[in-house]
């Protein structure tokens, strides 16, 4: 059984960049099962407007979501354990791990 993968980009003025990222990642993914969720730290390029035109199945999130003193590392940790909380009253898996480049 596939739990799905969440991939979560961070971005800042990179319309471009980000545009190349997301068409290499859905490429890679199950889009029955994973997801793509794009950090916007508000950025003056239009890349989140690019995101939601251009890939109506990938999460925009943007940094207004943060809460007092939560770094983007919080967001990250929070959109994933809520995701958890509501996948255990679906009965599904979710395996969180963090990692840095």
């Amino acid at each position: 059984m596939n739990n799905g993968v969440s991939i979560i980009v961070v971005s800042y003025n990179i319309a471009p960049s980000l545009q190349r990222c997301l068409d290499s990642y859905l490429n890679l993914i199950d889009s029955a099962t994973d997801e793509i969720i794009v950090i916007d730290n508000n950025s003056t390029d239009h890349s989140a407007d690019m995101v939601e035109k251009n890939f109506p199945n990938v999460k925009p999130v943007s940094y207004t979501h943060l809460r007092a003193h939560e770094t983007v590392l919080d967001l990250v940790c929070r959109l994933l354990l809520e995701k958890q909380k509501t996948q255990k009253k679906t009965k599904k898996n979710t395996h969180i791990s963090r990692t840095h480049a």
